[in-house]
């Protein structure tokens, strides 16, 4: 391992935990390897799931973490450990990643493409411009590269990243580019439910009710000028490609 790393200038780390542990056990065994390598940077994909528990609604990289589960957890105890094992430490906070191959937004195109309309409508009514906090994998891949070739010291950095300041990045937006793509005419729905019935619903189903109505922060990566891909047009090409890959599955 430490051969292969010699020589090098940057590690990107994109492994993911799964609450098990075995993340964190396996990043502590490499803590030396990492210190010896002679690698000043290290890119750390984590999540902005870490989060999960506080009650702000703005949350920007001074907010406190406040992971709830297992996996939340794992990734804040990573982040640590990385952090103590190169010299600068970028860590990059990802909101749901969407793009060819990943899983987020499947279940929902699946839904679109036969579920009945009074379903597809009432899910509508219940969360209506929630804020989904997607991020395209294409600016994901961006940010990596662009911080990957900077030659500039950062010194340790937390960046935020998703597309949240983009309008457009909420469920009835994701809803009307999947019902485009399966080409469904959804009913028209007027005023959404009250936001005290969603919270209401999610705690019934064991869920957390304390970010409905969450916004993260781009200021910081505004400022050290990371790429941002157009968040409308990404998302209407995924769903299109949704919707020829469950087309397909159905033949």
């Amino acid at each position: 391992m430490l051969s292969a790393l010699r020589g090098h200038d940057v590690l990107v780390n994109l492994l993911r935990p799964d609450g098990s542990g075995w993340y964190r056990g396996a990043m502590e065994s490499l803590k030396s390897v990492f210190r010896e390598s002679g690698i000043y940077r290290c890119i750390h994909a984590s999540s902005i799931d870490v989060y999960a528990g506080v009650k702000d609604h703005f949350i920007d990289e001074s907010t406190n973490p406040q992971p709830l589960s297992p996996y939340e957890t794992e990734h804040i105890a990573v982040e640590s450990v990385i952090r103590g094992s190169f010299p600068e430490t970028i860590v990059l906070r990802l909101g749901a990643v969407f793009g060819r191959g990943g899983r987020n937004l499947v279940s929902l195109a699946e839904e679109m493409s036969q579920a009945p309309q009074w379903k597809i409508a009432l899910r509508r009514s219940l969360y209506g411009t929630r804020r989904m906090h997607l991020v395209s994998v294409e600016t994901v891949a961006r940010t990596l590269v662009q911080l990957s070739l900077d030659q500039k010291r950062l010194g340790p950095q937390v960046v935020l990243v998703t597309d949240d300041h983009d309008p457009k990045n909420n469920f009835a937006f994701v809803q009307d580019s999947l019902a485009a793509a399966f080409h469904r005419d959804l009913p028209k729905i007027g005023a959404t439910a009250p936001r005290s019935l969603l919270r209401l619903l999610l705690r019934m189903r064991g869920l957390p009710d304390r970010n409905i109505d969450r916004r993260f922060s781009h200021r910081k990566a505004s400022e050290l000028g990371l790429p941002s891909e157009a968040f409308a047009d990404r998302l209407e090409q995924y769903a299109q490609h949704l919707a020829g890959e469950i087309g397909r599955r159905a033949e």
